[in-house]
């Protein structure tokens, strides 16, 4: 487990061909404090335009809301 911190209005050269390499190994989480409309743009314009890179994404609304916690874990805990 560890985290890769990505600005994604401005990503460093070779950013798509890491997470290319990463997503063979690994399940790959986008974690942003941003609203879901604003970060989906951003990826689909500059990050993910031809290729999904994310198996999962969690937005400010999956900090805001208790509710969505369980159903946020159970997501990501897919092996257990």
């Amino acid at each position: 487990e560890f985290l890769i911190r990505i600005d994604l209005r401005q990503p460093e050269p070779g950013l798509k061909e890491v997470l290319r390499e990463l997503k063979k190994h690994f399940e790959l989480i986008l974690f942003t404090s941003s609203s879901k409309i604003y970060c989906d743009g951003i990826l689909k314009n500059v990050i993910e335009s031809n290729e999904v890179f994310f198996d999962h994404k969690l937005f400010k609304t999956h900090l805001a809301a208790p509710r969505y916690h369980n159903q946020v874990i159970e997501q990501l805990n897919k092996d257990n």
